[in-house]
């Protein structure tokens, strides 16, 4: 997902089964090396409708302001519930995570690098977020509580979001110096390359060993460096999926750096639970097509 940095970008969409609303702003620029951007939702489904997340670049951050959210683990049994005042962290994950809302449901998401994550979470390992769904009542405190009370008194879409840049930049931002210059560039890096940089090269250029630069992955990211490049491989491959239907998927392999269409299709089913291609595909363009800007 690409956010808009200029002006919030308002979607809706409505259906028989309800309707959601979004709107969505890239965060500040100084923020964006460690946020990258907002979605206020406004959601009301009837019956509940479950839905899936795949893996992806960033770590997720929602919390509710309204309503009530059931939250899978990736790849594990058993869910959790959050409701208004309340929130998760979800890491860095390497299978679908769920989620299934109960009627109307209103929150803010915010999508943080790992770095960011690891800064706002004071320094925690990133490890312990990987694969999982953490609440922020555990991870934060009585800021999760502070946090939403402050957005749900909010009113328009200017004054939300600037609320949540001058959060983030409190609690983020101005910490932001503690992180190790060493592994924030070895993000960027790997980042910038969409996954496609040799996990030996990105060492080299560091002069850490691969036990060093695992250690300092999962420190600070979350998974070992040649796992989150396969994660970033297999989410700019979704985005093509997703922004370019008619393009071929052996086309698709080779932008995202793959050794050929059977090489994507392998990783398509170990990162989406046994999916392939083209049962996802279908529900890409169905999403685009659905959502209507305001």
């Amino acid at each position: 997902m690409e956010y808009p940095t200029e002006r919030p970008l308002t979607l809706c969409d409505e259906s028989e089964g309800g309707r959601l609303e979004m709107a969505l702003i890239a965060a500040a620029p100084p923020l964006r090396p460690f946020v990258r951007g907002y979605s206020l939702f406004d959601e009301n489904r009837a019956p509940p409708a479950p839905m899936q997340h795949l893996p992806h670049r960033d770590v997720t951050f929602i919390l509710c302001l309204g309503g009530a959210l059931e939250v899978g683990d990736p790849g594990r049994s058993g869910r959790q519930r959050f409701g208004a005042g309340q929130g998760f962290l979800a890491g860095l994950h390497t299978q679908p995570a769920r989620t299934c809302a109960e009627g109307r449901q209103r929150g803010v998401e915010a999508l943080l690098t790992p770095l960011g994550a690891h800064v706002l979470l004071g320094g925690l390992p990133m490890q312990e977020t990987a694969n999982r769904v953490l609440s922020l009542d555990d991870l934060l405190g009585p800021l999760t509580g502070e946090w939403a009370g402050r957005l749900a008194e909010s009113r328009g879409l200017d004054a939300s979001f600037g609320l949540l840049d001058r959060l983030f930049t409190q609690r983020v931002l101005a910490r932001s110096g503690l992180l190790p210059p060493e592994l924030v560039e070895a993000w960027r890096w790997l980042h910038e390359s969409r996954g496609t940089l040799r996990i030996g090269e990105l060492s080299g250029r560091l002069g850490w060993s691969r036990k060093r630069l695992v250690a300092g992955f999962r420190e600070v990211v979350g998974l070992p460096p040649k796992l989150v490049a396969r994660v970033l491989r297999f989410d700019h491959a979704m985005e093509l999926v997703r922004s370019r239907p008619a393009m071929a998927w052996s086309d698709v392999a080779l932008a995202c750096g793959y050794h050929d269409q059977a090489h994507l299709s392998r990783e398509v089913r170990a990162l989406s639970g046994g999916q392939t291609l083209q049962q996802l595909a279908p529900r890409f363009h169905s999403e685009t097509g659905s959502l209507d800007a305001a």
